[in-house]
C-alpha cells in the first residue's frame, strides 16, 4: 500500500514537472535586456529567407556591420526576406500603423503597426505592447499613422536595391519590438502563427489570431 501511494506521488509530481516544461514562458528577452535567439526552423517553399534573426553576416555572406549615429552593429535585428523590387508586401497582423517613413536616403521606406497585444519577453515581468517594423519598402501612397489594417493587406512593396542599409539585393527587413524604438528587438521567429521557428504563409481562410504573425509577403 505504502509502495502504490509512492508510485502515485511521483507520477503526480512528473506529470507537473513535464506540463510545465511545455507550457513555461518561452525566454525571449534574458534578465540581462538581451535577446534570445530561438532562429527559423522552416521556410515555405517560395519564399526566401534570406538572413535569419542574430546572424553575424547579411544576405551575401559578409560580416553584418551598419554604423549608427550611437552604436555599431554587429549582429542582424531582424529577419531579411529577399523579392524582386515592387513585389507586394502585405500586413503580416491586424493592427494600427504607428508611424510610416515613405522614403529615406539610407534604408528606404518603413512602416510601424501596434500588434495589438502584449507579450511577457521576459518570465516574471509585466507585459510589453508589441510592434512589427518592416523596412526597406514602398509604402502604400496615403498609408498614415493611426490607420487600421488587417492580416493580408497590401501595405506597400519592396523597394529597389541601392541605397546604403539595402545593399544590392531588394529586401525586406522584417522586425518584432516591445517598444517604438529600432533597438528593442526581439526574435520574430517566437510568434509565426504555425508555431516557433515555422515561417507561415498568409491564408485568408486561416488569418493569424491575436498574437501571431505570418509573413510580410505572400508564399
Amino acid at each position: 500500500m505504502l509502495v502504490k501511494r509512492v508510485l502515485q506521488t511521483l507520477t503526480v509530481i512528473l506529470l507537473g514537472l513535464f506540463a510545465t516544461s511545455i507550457y513555461a514562458e518561452p525566454v525571449i528577452l534574458s534578465a540581462s535586456g538581451e535577446p534570445t535567439l530561438h532562429g527559423t526552423r522552416s521556410v515555405p517553399r517560395g519564399l526566401d529567407m534570406c538572413n535569419d534573426y542574430l546572424s553575424r553576416t547579411n544576405y551575401a555572406g559578409e560580416p553584418y556591420r551598419i554604423v549608427e549615429a550611437d552604436r555599431v552593429v554587429t549582429r542582424h535585428e531582424g529577419i531579411d526576406f529577399c523579392a524582386r523590387a515592387g513585389t507586394p508586401v502585405i500586413a503580416p497582423l491586424s493592427g494600427r500603423i504607428t508611424w510610416v517613413v515613405h522614403e529615406d536616403a539610407i534604408r528606404g521606406g518603413q512602416v510601424l503597426i501596434d500588434a495589438g497585444f502584449r507579450s511577457r519577453v521576459t518570465p516574471g515581468k509585466a507585459a510589453r505592447r508589441m510592434y512589427v517594423g518592416i523596412v526597406h519598402m514602398i509604402p502604400e501612397k496615403g498609408l498614415q499613422a493611426g490607420n487600421k489594417v488587417v492580416a493580408g493587406q497590401k501595405i506597400g512593396t519592396v523597394h529597389p536595391a541601392g541605397p546604403p542599409e539595402i545593399g544590392s539585393r531588394a529586401h525586406l527587413h522584417f522586425t518584432m519590438r516591445y517598444c517604438k524604438e529600432h533597438t528593442c528587438h526581439v526574435d520574430p521567429n517566437f510568434y509565426w502563427q504555425a508555431g516557433p521557428g515555422k515561417i507561415t504563409c498568409f491564408r485568408s481562410s486561416s488569418p493569424p489570431p491575436k498574437g501571431r504573425l505570418v509573413a510580410p509577403l505572400a508564399c
